[in-house]
């Protein structure tokens, strides 16, 4: 009996002894605050982890926007860049960011040109609409997820810079959560500039080559700029869009064309090798201070006629021709191969002559001819008319009746010889030169009778003065007829060199 009743004791025991190891009210109070503690730090992470991850994707969405406009630079073919985006297509930045996604008014891709034919258009040079540049997925309502932030809130888009924008988790501007891709503007990115420099085929710079480039316009046309070549060869183009652009140059004939990859704020270099078709600018007849000026400009002797001209302006002028003839307009090749821009033509006789010039470059092209001169006559100085006797024995005359206000002997003249008719055999005395005696002997000997040679006199002879010769006989000789005071003979040339303004000869 009292084995069992200590049975039961314990029994009893051990149950009220479990039911003490329950929560109390406030432990269980103090449980569930404490179990919302760690619930909301769990929503609030959870909510942080989401905030993160559309962030996250807005960025990603908002860089890939940006590839689509301008391409993306790290893909490339054949070593160079090989991706543009909407505007290597286009030409300009997207007025929006829906033609990104829709073609709208905008003409589809056109990659031969059409209305240039003489062109040889490489794929990727054309122009027009090749998208979508991005995801085209819609959502239920029909929006481009592309263009909506991982908040569902449509982009904000400035046109002008290229920049894209999202309003963050709150959707309103400011606040600092907004989110603007890229941070700065984009315009400078969207054109660059090409230059080169044209050569022949011997390495010479060719200047005038007519150079054009295509691209599209800004509207997905193509459009085109042209210049031509500078003195050196080169050719610039500034403000085009970027992507592969052809190139054409027109020498003459000659058509090449090539392809050339602008990038963005770059300047690119696009040479050409050419067989030259430009003709060079034609030289001009020099014009300079004390020589002739009559029709252009030279010098002349009186047995050779001195030529003289202005290079050409090209820079590739390798020599000149002269062109000589007897009569106006009927010049005929008469040297070729001529270095320099003077030349000397010894073999004029007692004719008049009539010259052109020009210009030939290193390719052999050939410029168009100078302006004609002449009539130039070579042949000796002489004197046949208004000659007036100053009392028995001198006669005087000017050498200006002609039109010519100046002429001058710049080297000696090494023989001069007086003929006349009538009169008495006399001989020379003295033979003045603007008012300098160039000859004087003594008058004895032998009469030396109509013709008298007179060697080695050297003078100056300067026909500014109107009675500048005057020529003493021994004899008085006022009866005689003067027929020539001549410069120069057959058996002594006129070595002397006749500067002169105004008329092409002295008589």
């Amino acid at each position: 009996m009292n084995s069992a009743k200590n049975f039961n004791s314990k029994i009893k025991t051990t149950r009220i002894f479990g039911m003490r190891n329950g929560f109390t009210l406030i432990e269980l109070v103090i449980v569930m605050v404490l179990i919302g503690i760690l619930a909301a730090g769990a929503v609030l992470m959870f909510g942080n982890v989401v905030t993160q991850q559309r962030f996250d994707e807005t960025v990603k969405e908002m860089n890939n926007l940006k590839m689509a406009m301008l391409g993306n630079p790290e893909m490339t073919q054949s070593g160079a860049r090989s991706s543009f985006g909407f505007v290597g297509d286009i030409g300009a930045l997207p007025s929006t960011l829906t033609p990104l996604v829709e073609k709208g008014a905008l003409p589809s891709r056109v990659t031969t040109f059409t209305y240039d034919p003489s062109v040889g258009v490489e794929t990727g040079t054309g122009a027009g609409w090749l998208g979508p540049y991005i995801d085209d997925k819609k959502d239920e309502s029909g929006n481009y997820l592309a263009l909506m932030d991982g908040w569902g809130t449509a982009y904000t888009y400035n046109n002008a810079t290229g920049q894209i924008t999202s309003y963050g988790p709150d959707g309103v501007s400011g606040g600092g959560d907004d989110i603007t891709i890229p941070e700065t503007s984009i315009a400078g990115l969207i054109t660059g500039g090409v230059t080169g420099t044209i050569r022949g085929n011997q390495g010479n710079a060719v200047e005038g080559v007519t150079v054009t480039i295509y691209y599209p316009n800004g509207s997905g046309m193509h459009t085109t700029q042209t210049t031509t070549t500078n003195s050196s060869g080169v050719y610039n183009f500034s403000t085009v869009p970027i992507g592969r652009r052809t190139v054409k140059v027109v020498s003459g004939s000659v058509i090449m064309s090539d392809t050339v990859v602008v990038d963005g704020g770059q300047t690119q270099t696009k040479d050409f090798v050419i067989a030259d078709m430009i003709a060079p600018v034609a030289p001009t007849w020099a014009d300079a201070v004390g020589n002739c000026t009559v029709s252009g400009g030279y010098p002349i002797k009186t047995n050779q006629i001195n030529l003289a001209w202005t290079a050409s302006t090209s820079p590739d002028v390798a020599s000149y021709k002269i062109y000589r003839g007897t009569t106006a307009g009927g010049g005929v090749l008469y040297r070729s191969g001529v270095t320099g821009t003077t030349y000397t033509d010894t073999a004029a006789t007692n004719t008049t002559y009539y010259y052109r010039i020009s210009a030939v470059d290193t390719a052999g092209n050939e410029s168009s001819l100078a302006a004609e001169i002449g009539p130039i006559v070579a042949g000796p100085i002489y004197k046949t008319a208004n000659a007036t006797w100053s009392g028995k024995k001198k006669i005087r005359f000017s050498t200006t009746n002609s039109g010519i206000s100046n002429i001058a002997m710049t080297k000696a003249v090494y023989q001069m010889i007086v003929t006349w008719s009538g009169g008495a055999s006399t001989t020379i005395k003295e033979v003045k030169v603007g008012g300098t005696t160039v000859y004087e002997v003594e008058c004895a000997g032998a009469a030396n009778g109509a013709a008298f040679i007179i060697n080695k006199a050297s003078y100056t002879y300067n026909c500014a003065d109107s009675r500048n010769v005057e020529v003493e006989f021994c004899e008085d000789n006022n009866t005689a007829t003067p027929v020539a005071v001549q410069l120069g003979g057959a058996a002594a040339p006129f070595d002397g060199e006749l500067n002169c303004t105004g008329g092409p000869e002295c008589q």
